[in-house]
């Protein structure tokens, strides 16, 4: 059958969009799994994107209910994915806007498995077709309140003695679980030019891999920085360089349930005023991520970005 499709970006973490009927779900959703790794190809085989995105809502034209499944690049399921869900409230965006549906103030509604997402477009670029999206995360665990907690100190303890590590000193590291489990690895230094440490934490018991992010504190950009506090209205109070190792795709541009993840352990040594933003710096660009509550839900901006929209054969 053909699929029609849109491709989108977050910070470079890019993803297939696809919006089909409930009733298809229980057959199309096990065959885009099967299919997933040739479809995200970038071998020049397929579309090229890091998952796929299959959105479903009661009729076509409603856009204030959406229930979304994530897949990853190795056909597995994701129960959150930040980036991902910017992508996808901008995707109904732009659907709305094609057809003169849009109000003054865009608010999205979606929902990915127990989980409930709501988003803000911010602003729209008709001409880029990109969006600055604010999304509102479920409050996350955070260490101790996470089951695999011990499990996961015993890891960061193996990682700390890894040969291949040497380069790489720890400081502090906190477990966060938002739907998908979060390991962040905070580090006394820059560590964009070591081996990511998430390959050796894919043997995890206490779930099927683990999401790892090595981040570190460091001046960022002054003109990105006040670029996006205009944008948000709002001010960036500590900046921190990541990267990410996503489970079921490997090393990745951007994360966005990493970049909260990330900024819930910087807040919970209360050292940041919860009143600001933390930008997060990764390779495919930056995040704004705030928690005003501690225990509270998270908001995360950025922008996603409009590809292209084609249709394949599955």
């Amino acid at each position: 059958m053909q699929l029609n499709f849109e491709k989108w970006h977050g910070c470079q973490n890019d993803f297939i969009i696809t919006q089909i009927q409930p009733s298809q779900k229980t057959m199309l959703i096990p065959s885009l799994q099967r299919q997933a790794a040739q479809l995200c190809s970038r071998n020049g085989d397929g579309i090229g994107a890091d998952g796929i995105l299959v959105l479903s809502s009661d009729s076509q034209k409603r856009h204030d209910e959406t229930e979304m499944t994530i897949i990853n690049r190795d056909g597995s399921l994701a129960a959150n994915c930040g980036n991902g869900l910017r992508c996808a409230s901008g995707f109904l965006f732009r659907q709305k806007e094609r057809s003169a549906q849009r109000a003054e103030t865009e608010y999205t509604e979606i929902r990915v498995g127990p989980l409930h997402f709501s988003s803000q477009i911010c602003s729209w670029d008709a001409q880029q077709q990109s969006a600055l999206i604010c999304l509102t995360m479920p409050a996350p665990l955070l260490d101790q309140q996470c089951s695999w907690y011990q499990e996961a100190e015993t890891l960061v303890q193996r990682l700390r003695d890894h040969p291949g590590q040497p380069q790489i000193s720890y400081r502090e590291e906190h477990c966060c679980d938002s739907g998908n489990p979060h390991l962040v690895l905070l580090t006394e230094a820059p560590a964009a030019k070591n081996p990511h440490p998430g390959a050796d934490c894919q043997d995890f018991r206490g779930s099927d891999g683990l999401n790892v992010h090595l981040a570190w504190e460091s001046p960022g950009n002054p003109q990105i920085i006040r670029h996006m506090e205009r944008r948000l209205q709002g001010t960036v109070g500590e900046h921190y360089d990541a990267r990410s190792w996503e489970r079921g795709v490997g090393e990745s541009r951007a994360c966005g349930s990493g970049a909260c993840a990330i900024a819930v352990s910087v807040l919970s040594a209360e050292l940041v005023s919860r009143e600001e933003w933390i930008m997060i710096t990764m390779p495919g660009g930056p995040l704004l991520v705030q928690q005003r509550d501690e225990g509270g839900a998270v908001l995360l901006a950025g922008d996603a970005c409009f590809v292209f929209q084609g249709t394949v054969e599955i």
